[in-house]
């Protein structure tokens, strides 16, 4: 009888050969994946804690959850954000792929405005020009 938990000993040519036929059956398994959508998964697994390969197997339901957190994040924390969403009811349909572009400009004039830079009148005088005589 064959023991079934017998491996042979691991020689240079064994794991040269496993090697090789584990990259292929990959590569064979992998030829109807989306490359976009396996650039997605590592890059949601990194920003979220969870294995790539595991993001990959319910990539729109990870993505649409990420995409979820962070616009509850970013509306929770931003004011500006909040009253540009409820000035308008389309407002939020327009803007729903932008809001960390508009949660960092608005971080930005905010943090122009706490300089005393938008708002403050000019202490110097404007230049005169030269009066003519009639």
């Amino acid at each position: 009888m064959t023991d079934v938990y017998s491996f042979p000993d691991p020689t240079p040519d064994n794991i040269a050969d496993f090697s090789n036929r584990r990259a292929q059956a990959q590569a064979q398994l992998a030829l109807d994946d989306s490359p976009d959508d396996a650039a997605r998964a590592i890059d949601l697994g990194k920003a979220t804690g969870i294995p790539a390969p595991v993001v990959h197997s319910d990539l729109e339901r990870v993505d649409s959850d990420y995409k979820a957190k962070l616009t509850s994040g970013i509306i929770n924390n931003n004011q500006f954000i909040r009253d540009y969403i409820n000035a308008h009811p389309l407002a939020a349909a327009v803007s729903n792929d932008d809001y960390g572009q508009l949660d960092a400009a608005s971080g930005a004039i905010s943090k122009v405005g706490q300089k005393g830079l938008v708002g403050r009148k000019s202490t110097r005088a404007l230049p005169q020009a030269p009066r003519t005589s009639s």
